[in-house]
C-alpha cells in the first residue's frame, strides 16, 4: 500500500467545484451544485486540478500547483 495516513485538519470542502462556478462579468462568482464534504483543504485543491485536467483538457503543469502541499506526496 503506497497511501499513508494524513495528519491535516479537516474541514467542509466544496467536492467537486470544477464546472460548478457560475461567471459573470457585473456580478461575484456563483457556486453551485454543492457537493459538501468533511476533508483537508487540499483535497478540494487537488480535485479542483484533477477535473481540470481529465475534464478541461487543461495542462498538467497544474499539478505543480501541488508541489508546496503539506503531505502531497504518498509515495
Amino acid at each position: 500500500n503506497m497511501l499513508k495516513p494524513i495528519a491535516l485538519p479537516n474541514q467542509l470542502i466544496h467536492g467537486d467545484i470544477c464546472g460548478n462556478i457560475l461567471f459573470h462579468p457585473d456580478l461575484d462568482p456563483a457556486i453551485i451544485d454543492l457537493s459538501l464534504y468533511w476533508r483537508p483543504a487540499d483535497f478540494a485543491t487537488a480535485v479542483l486540478i484533477v477535473d481540470s485536467i481529465v475534464w478541461n483538457s487543461e495542462n498538467t503543469s497544474l499539478l505543480d500547483l501541488m508541489e508546496n502541499s503539506i503531505q502531497m506526496h504518498q509515495l
